[in-house]
């Protein structure tokens, strides 16, 4: 009799344990913003142009209403290629939940970009993070921009270079996150549902 007590025991505990598992899972702060469709992708948000005379490099991004950026998260790699330190231009003091008092830009926002030498086709990594004003901040993001050749400061070669590229390496990233969190839940729950049927015919035969 003891011992069918503990193995009830045992069950009661299980089931308390997923119960707890599955509550703070969807507990999660950005559980809303992984809904497929909840929010647009990043690429279409945060729309990168840009152009290049020389040594040249003018960024700029169109931010779309409802949505900002965050001026200390703008960065570009390799740092080599950047002749001069980033300047930064002037935006909106802000509160903001995830960083505190900060400063944004909205709708647009253009930097300016001394480069070193360069080889046609090199590519110059835009680091950038934005959120929405209804509370769902995306993960930090890059974009790619293809350089066209140059000398450096010191050259003036007059060369233009309108490309722009619209496709950020985080949409794999949030359209993964957005079919993984429900798939492990799924799975945990198959688990606990198998185990608590064997453990269910085990009780049964003793």
């Amino acid at each position: 009799m003891m011992l069918k007590q503990k193995r009830i025991g045992a069950i009661a505990a299980l089931c308390i344990a997923f119960s707890s598992f599955t509550a703070l899972a969807w507990q999660n702060p950005f559980a809303d913003s992984l809904q497929p469709n909840k929010f647009p992708p990043v690429a279409q948000v945060f729309q990168l142009d840009y152009s290049q005379v020389d040594a040249k490099l003018r960024v700029s991004f169109d931010i779309s209403d409802g949505f900002y950026m965050y001026q200390h998260r703008f960065n570009f790699t390799p740092a080599e290629k950047l002749s001069a330190p980033l300047q930064l231009p002037a935006g909106e003091n802000y509160s903001d939940q995830f960083f505190g008092d900060t400063v944004i830009y909205r709708h647009h926002v253009e930097l300016m970009v001394d480069l070193n030498a360069a080889a046609r086709n090199e590519v110059l990594t835009v680091h950038f993070q934005g959120c929405a004003d209804e509370g769902f901040c995306y993960p930090p993001s890059t974009l790619q921009i293809f350089l066209r050749r140059t000398a450096g400061t010191s050259s003036g070669t007059g060369v233009t270079d309108t490309t722009a590229i619209s496709t950020p390496d985080t949409t794999a990233v949030n359209l993964a996150a957005t079919k993984t969190t429900p798939n492990l839940l799924w799975l945990v729950l198959l688990a606990f549902s198998i185990a608590g049927f064997w453990l269910a015919r085990w009780l049964r035969k003793k």
